[in-house]
């Protein structure tokens, strides 16, 4: 049965990721992705312009049948711009909670294919704070706050301890709350 699981991209490669992931001639036939990205106003060198973002940074979505295909997932790790497929205990991936990517996926397309992330008031965090996720693969969860925030920030940076590692998130502002 086809399940979404989580990919852990290289820095910046989540775009570079999604290609490889769905070229038709890869090794392992092309897989179904899903990167969602905000649209975000950049200011340089005097312009204004949008620029489109990732959501999550360095992670992006990957639908796959790993009951029917032994190695594809291992063919998902060995593509360029992946850093591993997010595992459990014993080293195989772990499927997202049914619907939460369909409801990602819906959410962009009635905001224009973008998911916008305005909202009614931002939360200022300070370094150290503990707070719980409520958007991303790891809703739920709770983290630390690696910088303190402003109130004009969209992102939040995070050290989230797992399976006995510590791994740096970046999330949008709005997608933690205080623990």
């Amino acid at each position: 049965m086809q399940r979404w699981y989580v990919v852990q991209t290289k820095p910046r490669f989540e775009t570079i990721a999604r290609l490889n992931l769905t070229d038709e001639k890869r090794r392992g036939g092309p897989f179904i992705v899903f990167l969602p990205e905000y649209t975000k106003t950049r200011r340089h060198a005097g312009k204004t312009e949008e620029v489109s973002r990732p959501l999550f940074e360095r992670y992006l979505f990957v639908q796959v049948d790993l009951d029917s295909a032994h190695r594809r997932w291992q063919d998902i790790n060995a593509t360029r711009g992946v850093s591993r497929m997010v595992t459990g205990a014993g080293d195989r991936p772990l499927p997202l909670p049914e619907g939460y990517v369909e409801s990602l996926q819906a959410r962009a397309e009635s905001d224009g294919g973008k998911i916008k992330l305005q909202g009614p008031e931002v939360p200022v965090f300070r370094r150290g704070q503990v707070v719980r996720m409520t958007e991303g693969p790891f809703v739920g969860y709770s983290a630390a706050v690696l910088w303190d925030t402003t109130s004009d920030q969209e992102r939040v940076f995070l050290l989230f301890r797992v399976l006995g590692g510590e791994t740096k998130l970046s999330l949008p502002l709005g997608g933690v709350v205080a623990a």
